[in-house]
């Protein structure tokens, strides 16, 4: 089998004891192999959802299904607002730390959730970010500066509102200030 979908007998065998999740070429030539006329291929999706960790699956079922969803963020820009890098990065200091192919599934989960976004109808989706959030050079400078950018990006979207809680807030929370720069 390995031969005839052009990849080495390790990787066949991972697939196919459970180990590892095929990549969608994987399925393609596979498909092509058995003459499954396409009905291997059309796995790709369910596989691709079933590389995720399971905490992922469920949320993203509950994402799909929502008409509102409002988050507050303390620590670091919330899941769904984050580019990439900045997940990489956040992932990175992990401790006990992921290591490196973990880190890009959790990652490549993360953005996966962010078809919440496309939903029709739209849901309402509403963040409130602690201003420190927005200052912590998480990853670095220029790993901000992407992250911030792609939070103005998001803000325009009409079904999307980003708050942000100032630090200086001593007792009252109930005044945040809306996004815009």
């Amino acid at each position: 089998m390995g031969a005839l979908i052009e990849y080495s007998p390790d990787p066949v065998s991972t697939v196919e004891r459970g180990v590892r999740t095929p990549q969608p070429e994987f399925l393609d030539n596979a498909d092509k192999v058995v003459g499954a006329q396409g009905k291997v291929s059309a796995m790709k999706v369910d596989v691709e959802r079933a590389r995720y960790p399971k905490k992922v699956r469920d949320l993203t079922k509950l994402e799909d299904e929502t008409t509102e969803m409002g988050a507050y963020s303390s620590h670091h820009i919330h899941g769904l607002l984050q580019t990439p890098e900045y997940a990489k990065a956040l992932y990175g200091m992990r401790r006990p730390a992921y290591a490196e192919d973990e880190i890009d599934r959790l990652v490549a989960a993360r953005m996966a959730r962010k078809i919440v976004f496309d939903g029709v109808p739209r849901p309402l989706i509403t963040f409130v970010q602690e201003e420190v959030t927005l200052r912590r050079p998480v990853g670095g400078k220029m790993v901000l500066r992407k992250q911030l950018e792609h939070l103005l990006e998001i803000s325009q979207l009409r079904h999307v509102e980003i708050q942000v809680m100032p630090t200086d807030r001593d007792e009252e929370h109930a005044g945040s200030c809306t996004l815009a720069w």
